[in-house]
């Protein structure tokens, strides 16, 4: 796992973002955004299936909310992931 975190992180590392971008894979949700200008604080959603930076998703389980004094400045990418779990890959018990 923390092998895959750390491939998943290089990965992102790599991806220019030039304002907001959305991706959505069958076991990962990402929003990636790179604020134009000085930062004005960002709030998104999140659910199992999607993100939004615009609107609340359906099912939503996370919002955030990062006010404009974090000061992200201009030259960073803000990055959000939500990985979750196939069904099934629960724990495991043993007797």
């Amino acid at each position: 796992m923390q092998r895959t975190v750390k491939s998943l992180e290089e990965l992102l590392d790599q991806v220019e973002v030039n304002e907001t971008m959305i991706i959505s894979l069958s076991h990962l949700v990402a929003l990636l955004q790179k604020p134009k200008g000085p930062f004005k604080g960002l709030e998104f959603y999140g659910s199992q299936s999607e993100a939004n930076d615009k609107n609340t998703v359906p099912n939503s389980t996370v919002s955030v909310r990062l006010p404009r004094e974090v000061d992200v400045g201009s030259d960073n990418t803000i990055a959000f992931c939500l990985l979750t779990w196939p069904e099934g890959n629960g724990v495991r018990e043993f007797n």
